[in-house]
């Protein structure tokens, strides 16, 4: 019988281990066994402190993944983590067209193309809860801060593997020269080879450009999917359905409130 590691979807692996590597500093390994008494427990941390994780796909046990010391991360970061796996368990495994079938069903932005988005004004909060509103409509395996990334280390192997999440900018005016220079040169990417991106600021992109304080080719590249995220819907499916909208470009994105009633 084929053992359940060697059915592994390695560019799948490869780019799951790319990313706990980046994001949390940790390495993982795959076991095919564990304590059946520790799964109803919310974080099962083993010997050394190694923080195990179920492998679970259509409510069938298909191991665990092991994340190196990651049983000494903060509550939020094994969370993190946790929630990565539960979205990634269904695709690492080569399971062939059903697989495939499944993911478009549950993700239908998923093989769509990359999004470069602007979320314009709200308080950081709010930017955050409607980026990871977005990254749950592409089907993202997960949402990793700007100041986490280290893009400027990143290498080609690292742009195709880690494609599939979403790369999020808190606010722009943050960002030193350099940064900006890095996130222009990874928006200009192929798409295959570059994460979706979403880009917060305070006033429009075009008011920046106008005082110089934006580079207009930055501003060229996200103003087409612009959003005023404080004009959004409060109620959580009316929400749902602008982001929708938004991302599947549907209509033009510079959305005013007389876009959303």
């Amino acid at each position: 019988m084929m053992h359940v590691s060697e059915q592994f979807n390695h560019r799948v692996w490869q780019a799951f281990s790319r990313l706990i590597e980046k994001r949390y500093h940790r390495n993982i390994r795959f076991s095919p066994a564990m304590n059946a008494l520790d799964l109803g427990r919310e974080f099962i941390i083993g010997k050394g402190g190694d923080l195990l994780v179920p492998l679970m796909s259509k409510n069938q046990f298909l191991g665990c993944i092991l994340v190196k010391q990651g049983g000494t991360l903060e509550t939020s970061a094994m969370r993190e983590i946790q929630g990565i796996i539960e979205k990634i368990g269904s695709v690492l495994l080569d399971v062939g067209t059903t697989m495939e079938s499944d993911i478009e069903v549950e993700s239908p932005l998923l093989d769509q193309k990359k999004h470069l988005v602007n979320l314009i004004g709200g308080s950081f909060d709010f930017r955050q809860k409607v980026a990871s509103r977005i990254q749950d409509i592409l089907g993202s395996w997960s949402m990793l801060p700007w100041a986490d990334a280290g893009m400027a280390q990143w290498n080609t192997d690292d742009m195709s593997s880690l494609s599939d999440i979403c790369i999020f900018i808190k606010e722009l005016s943050e960002l030193s020269p350099l940064e900006r220079q890095q996130l222009v040169l990874l928006a200009r990417l192929p798409e295959t080879m570059r994460p979706h991106l979403i880009l917060c600021t305070s006033k429009p992109l075009t008011d920046g450009v106008q005082n110089q304080t934006v580079d207009p080719e930055l501003a060229s590249l996200f103003t087409s999917s612009s959003l005023f995220i404080d004009q959004l819907p409060q109620e959580p499916l009316r929400m749902r359905e602008v982001l929708e909208m938004l991302l599947m470009g549907t209509k033009h994105l510079q959305l005013d409130g007389s876009s959303l009633v």
